[in-house]
């Protein structure tokens, strides 16, 4: 017991520091902030399988309450105009329109292209996909209009008929770890049917998970086939979990919320007609390569586990008050209000996140006149250094368009420091905020490590640079994108893991 109380009082006594250090500089995150963080991280997590599950629930509230109070650099987002970037909705040329979306880099040209699900009433039934490619630049981007299957039709095989029916939200991401970005949607319902001389069989599904594997690569993406419920994710059990019936709407968002370095899914689940919703996640407990995918839990990290009222169209994790760590964000359309954009703040860390909240359309993000059917998504598309606002509106004629395209700018400059700071120890980016063509450098935390793995990864999981390096290494920026990033770094013979955020801008 002293062991663990010694144990409480080193990580408060650092979570101490860390607050003084940021509330000494105006609230800014300096490197020696950084460092600290990353020792509190690594420390809690090589004690929380030796502390009780009452103690440690009783020291993620300390650490959330020391850390809590340091002031967050809360982002600012102008208001929002439609039609961004010559986006506009297929409606009017009798395509059905894109509902969910993902922003990402298709066909690796340093841009991010939109892929979307189309809902309407010729692709009710079967999975297309809606492009609108991006012929700009990473800091003036230029949509096309949309292309309906661009890189090829998805098909289910094995079957002589077979149906998947609803399902809008889409998530881009290189789930296995091959360098290219697949695809993952859901369903309300399928089912797969032979009934011929040499096969008679059946299966029906419920919420199943959809998986679209890239089978071409990173500049030129094949989207042409269908599994369904892959890496064990089986979400049909969620409905009964929180007592409603079946034939609800499914939204998720891979992310690596545990900061163990591969993608963990955090979702939603709607009831059918309003009748209410609950967060669930899936943790990833195979590897950034090889994912394997354990039964969903409900309300993880605090988040709530069953609301009355509405229903959600997507959810998303991006860190929007600049405190280091993935908030939740939740677009929810209400059945007896507006719809909204409901912020829910980490306020613990990356590696013990805890979800506050929920905040309504926090930072000036708000979806304007809309009544219903409208969703929020995040990215940085003009190549500054932040994250910027999509809100994509449906709501004029329910789930079947046209589709409206909303942009609000996030305003807010970088609020990092650069302060002084010479002694690098604990696995650090120096600087951590810089512009293209400087030079960072990397340190990593073992002093006896001659050689160490690293790769620079962006915030989707795509895998930018790697290589093998000297324990501390420089790091050129002329050929890297503005953005976010993160910093890997292996340990060759112990396969011990550090990692830290780098943020490069113009």
């Amino acid at each position: 017991m002293q062991h663990h109380s010694r144990t409480q009082r080193q990580l408060k006594n650092l979570a101490q520091r860390i607050f003084k250090e940021i509330s000494s500089h105006g609230g800014q995150v300096t490197h020696k902030a950084i460092r600290w963080m990353q020792k509190l991280r690594r420390s809690v997590s090589r004690v929380q399988g030796s502390i009780p599950a009452f103690e440690k629930r009783r020291l993620a509230t300390a650490l959330t309450l020391i850390l809590g109070a340091a002031p967050s650099q809360a982002q600012t987002f102008a208001p929002a105009v439609s039609a961004p970037f010559g986006l506009v909705s297929s409606q009017n040329e009798g395509i059905d329109p894109i509902f969910g979306c993902s922003l990402v880099d298709l066909d690796d040209d340093g841009d991010y292209d939109m892929v979307g699900r189309m809902f309407g009433w010729s692709s009710i039934y079967e999975v297309h996909l809606g492009f609108h490619m991006n012929n700009g630049t990473p800091e003036n981007a230029q949509f096309s209009a949309q292309e309906v299957d661009l890189f090829g039709t998805p098909e289910l095989s094995g079957w002589d008929d077979w149906e998947i029916y609803n399902g809008m939200s889409i998530d881009a991401v290189d789930l296995d770890g091959d360098g290219d970005f697949d695809l993952i949607t859901h369903a309300g319902y399928g089912y797969g049917d032979n009934d011929n001389e040499d096969s008679d069989e059946n299966i029906d599904w419920e919420s199943p998970v959809i998986f679209l594997e890239n089978m071409g690569n990173s500049t030129q993406p094949v989207f042409t086939t269908i599994e369904v419920n892959p890496f064990g994710l089986d979400l049909s059990g969620i409905a009964a979990g929180i007592n409603v019936n079946s034939g609800g709407l499914i939204a998720s968002t891979f992310v690596d919320i545990d900061a163990d370095g591969d993608f963990d899914l955090l979702g939603s689940f709607s009831a059918s007609g309003n009748g209410g919703y609950a967060f669930f996640g899936c943790e990833n407990i195979g590897s950034a390569t090889s994912p394997l995918f354990a039964s969903p839990t409900l309300a993880p990290f605090d988040l709530p586990a069953s609301l009355a009222n509405g229903f959600v169209l997507a959810v998303d994790c991006v860190d929007l008050d600049n405190d280091g760590d993935f908030d939740f964000t939740a677009s929810v359309d209400f059945s007896d209000a507006d719809p909204s954009f409901v912020y829910y703040e980490n306020e613990g860390s990356n590696a013990l996140p805890t979800f506050g909240g929920p905040t309504p359309s926090p930072f000036g993000l708000n979806y304007g006149d809309s009544e219903s059917y409208v969703f929020t998504l995040f990215s940085d598309i003009d190549g500054d250094g932040d994250f910027d606002a999509f809100h994509i509106d449906n709501d004029e004629n329910y789930y079947y368009g046209p589709t409206e395209f909303l942009f609000q700018e996030n305003t807010t400059p970088s609020q990092i420091a650069e302060v002084n700071d010479n002694i690098i120890s604990e696995g650090i980016v120096q600087p951590n905020a810089l512009k293209i063509g400087e030079i960072a450098r990397v340190q990593a935390p073992w002093d006896e490590a001659r050689i160490v793995n690293f790769e620079l990864i962006d915030l989707a999981g795509r895998i930018i640079q790697s290589g093998q390096r000297t324990n501390g290494f420089s790091l050129p920026t002329h050929n890297t994108l503005p953005g976010h990033y993160i910093i890997k770094l292996t340990h060759k013979q112990t396969g011990q893991i550090c990692s830290s955020r780098m943020l490069i801008g113009n």
